[in-house]
This record gives structure tokens, C-alpha cells and sequence, in this order.
């Protein structure tokens, strides 16, 4: 397979955001191969870059806490105190008189985290 003319980026080698083809013969980045042609123009290629993110807290997992009895607990404000929530993929303001040390940065995601998960 060949991927052509897509921006490449490739910290390992030193490759930032160059113009360039891309030759894959088995799985694997090789210095030539034959095969189907990829256009990438106007596309970045990352080669070697892996899709890390995933849903394992999304909705369908909560939804199947309510299929398991032993696990119904709480309201999270009861159980937890507190009231405040957060809206997912933030960061608090470096200005927030809460947010001064990382240990309450740490703090304030997990609560975060654990309402919005409950």
C-alpha cells in the first residue's frame, strides 16, 4: 500500500510535518511497496500513532449499574456533600483560588469525575 502525499509527522525520525509518501508492505512501514494508492493530500499522517481514547464510563456503562441491585446507591450529592458538577474535558481556570496546588487540582477531577460518572 502506498499513502501519498500526506503532511507527515514522526517525532522518532525527525519528520515534522513534511510532505511525503508512505510505503506499508504487512503491517509495516517499508522503504518501498506495491499496492492500492492512498491519496492523503491535504491530510496529516502520523505514522505509528495509536487511538488511545474510549467510552468506559459513557452512558450504556452507567445504564447497566441499573440491571445490578447491590450497586444502587446514593444520590451522589447525599452520599458525597457536595453540590457542585463539572462539564467533562475541562480544565478549571489556573485563577481559581480552588485550583493553587495540584494536589487540589487532582481533588476537584476526581469529584468531577465521580459525579458525573454516578
Amino acid at each position: 500500500m502506498i499513502i501519498k502525499n500526506g503532511t507527515v509527522y514522526d517525532p522518532m525520525n525527525g519528520i515534522d510535518g513534511e510532505k511525503k509518501d508512505l510505503f506499508i508492505k504487512e503491517g509495516k512501514i517499508v522503504e518501498e511497496a506495491d499496492g492500492k494508492e492512498i491519496d492523503a493530500s491535504g491530510l496529516i499522517v502520523l505514522p505509528g500513532g495509536v487511538e488511545i481514547h474510549t467510552h468506559i464510563a459513557g452512558s450504556k456503562v452507567n445504564l447497566g449499574r441499573l440491571f445490578r441491585p447491590e450497586d444502587h446507591r446514593k444520590d451522589p450529592v447525599l452520599r458525597t456533600g457536595v453540590t457542585r458538577g463539572g462539564v467533562g474535558y475541562t480544565v478549571p481556570t489556573p485563577r481559581c483560588p480552588f485550583c493553587l496546588s495540584p494536589r487540589r487540582l487532582a481533588a476537584a477531577a476526581l469529584v468531577i469525575m465521580a459525579i458525573s460518572n454516578n
